[in-house]
C-alpha cells in the first residue's frame, strides 16, 4: 500500500530568484518576485493557482507566462519537507524582468527555484489521508477494537448499538490501516 501524502504551507511568503548565465555567446538573465499563500477555497485544489499582480497581467508575452506557469507547475510536484506533492497553495507573479537574449528554459527553471525558495520559507505542513472507518462488533469486544484504533491514531466519531452488536464509527490515517482486517479477526 502506497500511501498519497501531500504538502502544503500555512503562512503568506515572498521570495525573489535571479538567475544570470551565460551559455555560449549568450547572456541569460532573469528575475521572478513570487508570493505564496495557502488556498482559502472550498475544495481542495492539487494543481497550481496561479495569479498575476495587475501591474504586469497584460505586459506579459504569452510564451513567457507560460514559461513562468510551467516552472511553477515542476516545483509543485515535490514539496520542500519531505518531497511529496503540493496542494492548496495560490502563487501570486509579482515581478518578472528579463533580458532579450533570455531563454524560456531559463526563466522556467528560475519561476521554479523561486517558488521552492518561497515554500522553504513558509510554515510548512505534511497533509495525511485518513480512512473514514465503520466497522460492526459484538458488544464484549468494542473494548480491544477501540483499543486497537487508538494505538493506529484513530479519531472515533460514535459507536451506535445495533441488535447485539456495536458499531465503531472513527477516522484512521490510512497508513495506519495496512493489514487492519486480518488483526480485526
Amino acid at each position: 500500500l502506497q500511501v498519497a501524502y501531500r504538502e502544503t504551507i500555512q503562512n503568506s511568503v515572498e521570495a525573489a530568484d535571479t538567475l544570470d548565465r551565460t551559455i555560449g555567446e549568450k547572456r541569460h538573465q532573469v528575475t521572478v518576485k513570487l508570493g505564496v499563500k495557502p488556498w482559502e477555497g472550498e475544495m481542495p485544489v492539487t494543481a497550481p493557482v496561479i495569479e498575476y499582480v495587475e501591474s504586469i497581467n497584460g505586459l506579459l508575452h504569452p510564451d513567457l507566462r507560460e514559461a513562468i506557469e510551467n516552472g511553477i507547475s515542476s516545483s509543485y510536484l515535490q514539496g520542500p519537507l519531505m518531497g511529496y506533492p503540493v496542494q492548496d497553495v495560490a502563487v501570486t507573479v509579482q515581478a518578472v524582468a528579463t533580458n532579450a537574449d533570455t531563454s524560456l528554459t531559463m526563466v522556467s527553471a528560475c519561476a521554479s527555484r523561486c517558488l521552492q525558495k518561497a515554500l522553504k520559507n513558509a510554515d510548512k505542513q505534511l497533509l495525511e489521508p485518513v480512512m473514514n472507518l465503520e466497522v460492526t462488533v459484538p458488544s464484549n469486544y468494542v473494548g480491544v477494537v477501540l483499543a486497537d484504533l487508538a494505538q493506529r491514531r484513530g479519531n472515533i466519531n460514535d459507536i451506535q448499538g445495533r441488535l447485539d452488536n456495536q458499531v465503531v464509527i472513527a477516522a484512521v490515517p490510512l497508513a495506519e490501516m495496512m493489514g487492519y482486517s486480518t488483526v480485526l479477526r
